[in-house]
Formats: structure tokens, sequence, C-alpha cells
């Protein structure tokens, strides 16, 4: 008999792990060897929804392989018995419970999910998306955190707010608390569930202000209402890598900003690596962000800044670059109106790790000169999104330090500014997507940004490039300048900005 690799099942699942459920189903009907080979990999994840319920084939499969199956999804108000799933299932390590209707029998619900996790006390994942009365009863009840001792990842979505102080809370924010301390990632969104409390209606009974820190809590992200519950977590969280926040309120989103910059302490120092926000339009935002900045300075460094419909000041790209240039890897800048050419002329000669950037920036005066007149440092750039703006505010006039002799006065005197912008982009050899939303028509531009045949050569060298979105209107590149670059360059996708992403 010919011993070939999916004879050994070690190797069959490193093939296998590159292959979607459809192509897994596709391979184990091929042959004797490959069935017996892929069944158990396509019954890893099984997912429990209204149309696979009623497919009776697809559960006696599920039941033969259940010893196999480590990922559950039930995105239906049925949830299924033990007896459907088998009784070898045993090994489950993530368990996604919704998005689901309005549970028929919801006692009878969470009884099934409490016997599935008593079975089960490997699972270290766990992600919730459900209503009302599957809320209460598995958290205020039945306290479901308490039985998974193995429990790392926790994923809760919809949460709400009592719609008044004489109403009783689900238990969800109490049982993540009670049991935060185990935890290593956590992503908690709330959402409106009633009118605005006022802040003493949270309760005395869930404050942790003596609590010890949760030392294994490296990750957390939160969508909160207002921040409220948001700054109670974070009295915790002295050792976050990655955090990343979104709150909707504009009056109190910057005090849970205070809360994370104030918890580094000597004995618990701020070791960000990873800081996300979003809509934090509060008016101490700016302030606030220039606080967790410094304190988080030193080893290892910021490695992602994310802001994003966010209030900031001219101080904190100074702040930012001063502290973590050396570390920064990803830079996410959208909807923040004080960027300015000259910001991102040091985010290109100062960061030489920047892996992604993605910026817009706003000028009363041509840019593109000055983007070239100083050598790019960010060799490692591989994702590059600009959006270019000429209006708003003119430049802030940053100084920007770099040696002459890395300067070629010959190349910049015998080409124009933007034949100079397209070499510089065809030395990052590392460059996967580029996209480029400019204004090109606005009449303020006295030369618009273009792509012409002279330079399809600098996008031919690079070999790893994969997407290249362009501005729609002709004047940037024509049709048949495109059709030229696609013949020296197959396989790279060159698609027009939709007029959403232009007006955004």
């Amino acid at each position: 008999m010919t011993i070939t690799p999916f004879h050994i099942q070690e190797l069959a699942e490193e093939i296998g792990g590159y292959l979607e459920q459809t192509d897994l189903a596709y391979c184990a009907r091929v042959c004797k060897i490959w069935h017996s080979a892929f069944s158990p990999l396509l019954h890893q994840h099984i997912v429990h929804s209204d149309v696979s319920r009623k497919k009776i084939s697809l559960w006696t499969g599920i039941q033969r392989y259940s010893c196999h199956t480590r990922s559950l999804t039930v995105a239906t108000s049925t949830f299924p018995e033990l007896q459907l799933l088998g009784t070898d299932c045993r090994r489950i390590t993530t368990l996604s419970l919704g998005p689901c209707g309005q549970a028929n029998q919801p006692r009878l619900w969470c009884t099934w999910v409490m016997a599935l996790i008593a079975c089960n006390p490997s699972i270290h994942t766990l992600r919730f998306h459900l209503s009302d009365p599957l809320d209460h009863t598995l958290f205020r009840e039945r306290n479901i955190l308490e039985h998974l001792p193995e429990l790392k990842h926790l994923s809760i979505l919809n949460d709400r707010y009592p719609v008044a102080s004489s109403t009783k809370s689900n238990g969800v924010f109490e049982s993540i608390l009670a049991y935060g301390s185990q935890l290593e990632s956590l992503s908690y969104e709330v959402l409106y569930g009633g009118p605005i409390l006022e802040v003493g209606c949270v309760g005395a009974d869930i404050s942790c202000t003596d609590s010890p820190p949760w030392t294994n809590l490296a990750s957390l992200t939160i969508h909160d209402i207002d921040g409220r519950r948001e700054s109670e977590l974070l009295k915790h969280c002295s050792y976050l890598k990655h955090y990343m926040t979104k709150v909707d309120f504009r009056r109190n989103g910057y005090e849970s900003l205070h809360q994370l910059a104030h918890s580094a302490t000597t004995d618990y120092p701020l070791c960000l690596e990873h800081l996300e926000v979003s809509q934090m339009q509060g008016p101490w935002t700016a302030g606030a962000l220039d606080d967790i900045l410094r304190a988080s300075a030193g080893s290892p460094g910021l490695k992602t800044f994310s802001v994003i419909h966010s209030g900031v000041s001219d101080m904190t790209m100074k702040t930012l670059l001063t502290h973590h240039a050396v570390s920064l890897e990803k830079v996410v800048m959208n909807n923040v109106p004080w960027t300015s050419p000259s910001d991102l002329l040091v985010l290109l000669t100062a960061c030489p790790q920047l892996r992604h950037l993605e910026t817009a920036m706003w000028s009363e005066k041509p840019w593109m000169k000055d983007l070239v007149q100083v050598p790019w440092k960010c060799f490692e750039l591989q994702f590059l999104h600009l959006k270019t703006r000429q209006r708003g505010r003119t430049p802030s006039g940053t100084v920007i330090q770099w040696d002459p002799s890395e300067y070629d006065a010959d190349s910049i005197k015998s080409s124009s500014p933007q034949r100079q912008f397209w070499s510089r982009i065809g030395a990052l050899k590392k460059l996967r997507s580029l996209h480029l939303n400019t204004e090109s028509r606005h009449r303020s531009y006295p030369k618009p940004l273009s792509f012409l045949r002279e330079d399809i050569k600098y996008l031919c060298g690079l070999k790893q490039l994969q997407e290249f979105q362009i501005p729609p209107w002709p004047e940037f590149m024509s049709t048949t300048v495109k059709d030229e670059l696609l013949l020296k360059r197959p396989g790279l996708l060159v698609e027009n900005i939709d007029e959403m992403q232009l007006l955004s």
C-alpha cells in the first residue's frame, strides 16, 4: 500500500488548516483515505442555526465525530440538546452564543448551556450576544463565569444599563468584576437600554477601588455608553498591552482615558503597546491622550496608535513621536482635522519600524513639494492609505531634521515633485496596499497629483503590492496608462475609490 501524507493525521491537520469548511467537505468526498483524514477537521467547528438544525444527515455526522469538535456557535433561539451534539462532545474550547431571537423557553435554554459547560470544562473562549431573559438567567441566577475555570477570553455584546435605579441588574457587569482576574482578554459592549442614569445609579456595590490588579488581562476592548463602567474596569487593568475604546457620549468619555493615565504608578507602570480610540470628542480628550502617551513611554513603547473621530491637539503628534517614534508600527488618524503635511513628514522620516500608515491631512497650501524634500525612512511600510484635502488650516511648521548627505539634489532638480513622490513610493519594496484619496480637481492645486506612464516603472518594482486604490477622475490616471500598468504588473488590483470614501 502506498503511504500518502493523509495516512498521517498530523500532516492532514496541517494541510486542512489552510482550507475553508467548503473545501474540507469536497476533500472528504474524494476517497476513503481522504474521508478518514478530513472528516475530523470538518467537524471541529460547528454552527447551530435555524437552517442547520433541520439537516438530520449533518447532525448524524456531528455525533459520529463529536470528539473532534472544538468550537460551537449557537445562532438560533433553540439551543441544541446534548444528545444532538453527541456523547463524546467533551473537548470544546470556544463557545459562541448568539445573536439569536427571543428564546421561547429561556430557562430550558440556559439549563442546556450549563449542562454543556459542565461536560466541557476546557472552554477558554466565550462570546455572548443574547437577549434580556437569557442574560438575566445565565449571569444573575446561574453566574455562568463561575463554572468556567479555564476561561481566558470573554466577549460580551449588547449589554444594557438598568433603565432606572430600582431596576435589577442582569448581573453581567458584576460577574465580570468578580471573575475578571482570570481573563487575558475582554471585549465588552454596553448599549443604550433606557434613560441615562446619574453616576450614583451605577451602584456602590460594583466599586473595585481596593481590589488587586488583574495581572493576566492584557487586552481590553470596550464600547461604553458614557465611560462609567469603562472607568470602573480600568481601575483593575494596570498591565494592559492592548486598549481599544469607543464612547458615544461626549460629556464623560475622556474620564476613562484619564483613569487609564492615572493608573500608571511606581508599582504598576503603564505598559501599553496598542492604543485605539474612537469617537472620543470630550473637551479634555486631547490632554488625557497626551498623558497616556507620556505614561506609556519606555520599554517596549507604543506599537499601534489609532485615533478616529476624536478630539486631539497640535501637541499630540509631538508627544507621540517624542516617546514612541522608534517603536511605532501602525498609525491611523482618520477624521482628525488637525493633521497637516508636516505631521505626515515627521511620520515618514522618524518612524523606521512603521508598517501601516493611514491618515488624512488638510492644508491650504500645496504639500507635494515639502513631502519629497526629505528622505523617507519607513522602508518597512506595507500599508499606505493617504487622504489629502486642500482646505483647512495651514501646516503647523514642524521642523524636520535630516542628513543632507542623504538628499539627492540632482534628482530633485531633474524631476517634478510628483515624479519624486512616485520615486519615493517605488523605494518601499515591502508595500502591499496603496490607497490614494486626493482632491485632485480642487482649483487650489496648481498641479494635481497624477500617475503618468513614466511612473509605471516604480510600481512594477513593488513585487508584494497587491492593491492600488485611486481617485475615479481621469486627471489622476488615464485609461491607457491603467491598461499599460496592468499589462506590465499582472495580478495587481487597481480600483477606483467609491464616492462614500471620497465624501468621508
